[in-house]
């Protein structure tokens, strides 16, 4: 087991309520609830003040990505100045469509900035008052209508952060070879351990 002594995993009071037992892939109500429960934690740890990293169960780590989060979040040059990326999201191939790019939930680093707290607060609202069966969806209707300039963003790179279908089945000339990965979200895969 690695150690991160500068990285904590706080408990935020008020969450005690998430039916996080009953959350299976077997028991899709439960696993939903949690899912579009999302906003709502990243919120309670933003408000907290806390940079946040998020990711899901179904991720690989090969090696420690922390540090290069921190690289990611120092940011780019918007206006002549240095802007650093309020949130860092990972792409999702599967649903990716011409008009609009489409981010994963299932990997995000998030500072506690004041418009990533109102992204969050927009984010539950979109759940709570769309069909959407869960919070992806919502995340990038959202995104879509919020301008880099309001919500500096970064998409991680497919060669530290490839998608499991790409890593797996090199798809897309994706060789996991020929890349440094950090971690694999294994999302859109069936039958590997």
């Amino acid at each position: 087991m690695v150690a991160y002594p500068a990285n904590v995993v706080p408990v935020v009071p008020g969450l005690e309520w998430l039916p996080l037992q009953a959350a299976s892939f077997a028991n899709k109500k439960a696993f939903k609830a949690v899912t579009k429960s999302r906003p709502m934690v990243l919120l309670a740890f933003a408000e907290a003040g806390y940079a946040t990293f998020y990711n899901d169960a179904d991720t690989y780590w090969l090696r420690d990505a922390l540090m290069e989060f921190d690289d990611l979040r120092r940011g780019g040059i918007l206006g002549g100045k240095r802007q650093p990326h309020a949130v860092i999201v990972e792409d999702d191939p599967k649903r990716i469509t011409e008009k609009n790019a489409n981010y994963c939930t299932g990997i995000l680093y998030l500072r506690p900035t004041r418009q990533v707290k109102d992204f969050l607060v927009q984010w539950m609202d979109e759940v709570e008052n769309s069909e959407h069966d869960n919070d992806q969806p919502a995340f990038n209707a959202v995104m879509s209508r919020t301008s880099d300039s309001v919500l500096p963003r970064r998409v991680g790179s497919w060669d530290s952060f490839p998608p499991g279908g790409e890593y797996f089945a090199g798809r897309a000339g994706y060789d996991p070879n020929e890349h440094n990965v950090a971690v694999v979200h294994n999302n859109w895969i069936v039958g590997k351990e």
